[in-house]
């Protein structure tokens, strides 16, 4: 298996799974990329090609873990002040806008698979 293979195979996955997390696009790609950086690094330790999305995906937790664990450390949120033009889900992905133009039964499983993750 090729990091390039796992890049063309999941990485949109991975990406909106970070995505829904921070909910920040600068910082989603930030995750994945280093996501990907340490998927690449550590790509002889995976023994079965045909578990890679799921190893893959421990790799892209452990990255959102500690990007949360840093951020925790740097940044307080105790005393942000609340935005009130703070951007909404529907702002953040660019394929939201389409997302509402489908038929209602497609919608709703975009809904509870990438946005509620259910």
């Amino acid at each position: 298996m090729q990091t390039n293979t796992l890049w063309n195979n999941y990485a949109e996955l991975y990406y909106f799974f970070i995505l829904k997390r921070v909910g920040n696009q600068d910082t989603a790609k930030e995750v994945l990329q280093n996501a990907f950086l340490k998927i690449h690094q550590k790509l002889s330790q995976l023994k079965d090609s045909d578990k890679a999305k799921e190893w893959g995906f421990q790799i892209v937790r452990n990255e959102l873990n500690q990007h949360f664990r840093e951020n925790a450390k740097v940044h307080p949120t105790q005393n942000l002040p609340q935005l009130s033009n703070a951007p909404n889900f529907e702002n953040v992905c660019c394929f939201d806008r389409f997302i509402w133009e489908l038929p209602e039964k497609y919608r709703e499983v975009i809904q509870l698979v990438y946005i509620e993750g259910n």
